[in-house]
């Protein structure tokens, strides 16, 4: 930004307004300040050094999000989520079928005349074959499915 050019043909910058200079520095500092205190995103993935998404935290707009650690070859080995009125952990293991067994950790909010429930779930390729859960107010229940 240039007023006017000076006798030998170069340009002079045009006066800058202290007060206005100030208010812009303190704004942008402001902003600097509040990103690195917080960062909002609906989507993150962290990659490690060779560029392959090892972390990936989602937030979708119903309110349900999850927290997936992932292989190197994009497998989902832990994930948290956190769905309506629901908590769970659920920890992976590759079968030689295709389909992972796995752990699962659950919590679920009371609803509707029932109370919370808490429970640990396992699943032998993808099949849900055995499991723990304490309904409030009731006897705790074990199962597993036949053989």
């Amino acid at each position: 930004m240039c007023d006017r050019p000076t006798s030998d043909g170069s340009d002079v910058p045009a006066p800058v307004d202290p007060v206005a200079f100030e208010r812009l520095q303190r704004e942008v500092t402001g902003l600097r300040l509040q990103i690195a205190d917080e960062v909002r995103t609906g989507r993150l993935v962290v990659v490690d050094e060779a560029g392959i998404a090892r972390v990936r935290v989602t937030a979708e707009s119903g309110g349900d999000c999850r927290l997936v650690l992932l292989d190197e070859d994009g497998f989902e080995r832990i994930s948290l989520m956190g769905l309506d009125h629901v908590g769970a952990i659920e920890v992976a293991a590759r079968s030689r079928s295709g389909k992972p067994s796995r752990a699962e950790v659950v919590a679920h909010d009371p609803a509707d005349a029932d109370g919370c429930v808490v429970g640990l779930y396992l699943f032998d390729r993808g099949n849900e074959v055995a499991g723990f859960h304490v309904f409030e107010e009731r006897q705790a229940d074990v199962w597993t499915e036949p053989s």
